[in-house]
This record gives structure tokens, sequence and C-alpha cells, in this order.
């Protein structure tokens, strides 16, 4: 399934192109990893994952859901593994939640601040119609809201019969056999965390109702009725088969 998966083979399928994702995805992946790690003061990690991050935005914009997948499951394996009070808990949220936010305003910075500033040295500037980043100006709260339902409503009903297919045929079958066997897996993670600490289940319970709605974050950075979404924006799917793997290590851990 893997090395089958639509948006593997699509990104694949650009091979004038594929250095840059391969790039791309790799300096996301050393991003977290920096942060995950901390082998270098909280300071310096931070600064050199938000550089990162904004690197591999630069490249192509929809690695967003991918960067926030993988913190995610980062943060989940974390509140299995410690034992975080309430305060360490929110301190680990925010700190992800800061770096997130970092790299989108710099990013956000840099692309508006080029805005401004080319025509002064007698060069234009102009946002494509792709969207992305330069939609944040027209973001209002009705579409933002109506952004994170359609987000949530495509965990369990994604796209069917388009470009956007990242299931078809009978792989849509097994798209539900993984899902509902992570569910199960989950549960059970959930479950034996609460009889040994109720907080802990609780934190891990939260990390894990996220994670869906981050591989899906492509349907709030794009407005899903003028933006065509196509395969390579969605590399994140492949994080519902990660998750499987992830879930069903830690359950014969335990």
């Amino acid at each position: 399934i893997m090395a089958v998966f639509p948006s593997v083979t699509s990104v694949l399928g650009y091979k004038f192109m594929f250095p840059g994702y391969a790039l791309d995805y790799l300096s996301a992946s050393f991003a977290v990893y920096i942060v995950v790690r901390e082998k270098f003061r909280p300071c310096v990690r931070y600064f050199l994952s938000v550089a990162l991050c904004v690197f591999a935005i630069g490249i192509y914009q929809s690695v967003i859901a991918f960067i926030l997948s993988l913190a995610s499951m980062c943060l989940l394996r974390r509140f299995i593994e410690e034992n975080l009070s309430w305060k360490q808990f929110f301190a680990e949220v925010l700190k992800w939640a800061g770096i997130s936010l970092a790299f989108m305003a710099v990013y956000a910075g840099i692309i508006f601040g080029a805005y401004y500033i080319m025509p002064y040295f007698g060069r234009g500037f102009e946002f494509v119609t792709y969207q992305g980043f330069n939609e944040a100006a027209n973001f209002t709260l009705s579409n933002i809201l109506l952004r994170i339902f359609i987000a949530c409503q495509k965990i369990f009903f994604p796209p069917f019969k388009n470009d956007a297919d990242m299931y078809p045929m009978t792989l849509r079958f097994f798209f539900y056999v993984v899902l509902i066997f992570s569910a199960l897996l989950t549960v059970n993670i959930i479950v034996r965390l609460f009889r040994r600490s109720k907080r802990k289940a609780l934190q891990c319970t939260i990390a894990a109702l996220v994670i869906p709605f981050m591989i899906n974050f492509i349907y709030v950075m794009c407005d899903p009725v003028k933006t065509y979404i196509y395969s390579n924006m969605l590399y994140a799917q492949i994080f519902v088969f990660i998750y499987l793997c992830l879930v069903l290590e830690i359950n014969l851990q335990q």
C-alpha cells in the first residue's frame, strides 16, 4: 500500500520536480527531529526548526500539513511514554503551537514583504491564483469555520473518484479497515493508560483527536470550493497508515 499510495506515485510522477519535493519533505522531517531530539539549546533548536520549516514551505506550501501531522504524532508518543503534569502538557502544546505560528508568520512576512519591496527595485511582484498563504487576507471567521468542518468531514469521507481520491477502488476498503483498526488500538492504549493515570489518558486522548485534523489541514489552508486540490497536495494522507504503525508498535510495547 505504501509503495503505490497515490500521493507518493503522483510526487514521483513529477520527475522534473522530484528533487525539490524530496528536499522539501526531508527539511520538514529534520525540522521536527531537531525539536524532538533536544540535542541543542532551546533557542538554537527553535531557530533551526523554524528556518527549515520556512525553507520547506518555500518549496511547496502543502508541506505544512505534513509538518503538523508529524509533530502531532511525536507529541502523542511523548504523552504516552512520559508522565507529564498538566503544566508540562500545556507547555509542550504551546511550544509546538509557537513554532508553527512562527514559521507561518516568518514565511508570510517574507512573501508580503517582497510584495511591497520588489516594486522599489523596478521588479513586479504578483500573487498567483494558486491558493495558500496568498489568500490569508481573505479569511473570515465563517470561512475558517467552514474549512475546519470540511477538514473534519474528510477524515471519514475522503474525496471519491477525482484527482484528490487517495483511496481508489479496493484501497478505499483498506482505508476504512485501517481507520477502524487504528481507532480500536488507540482506545486500547487509552484504556490501559486510564487504569494507571486518568490525567495521562486524557492528555493522550486530546493528542489522538488532533491528529486526523492535522492530516487534513490542507482543507483549512485552501478553500475547497475554489481551489483545485489534487494528490500532491494531500501527501500528509500517508500518515493515516503511519499512525496505524505507531499505535500498533505502542500496543506491542505496553
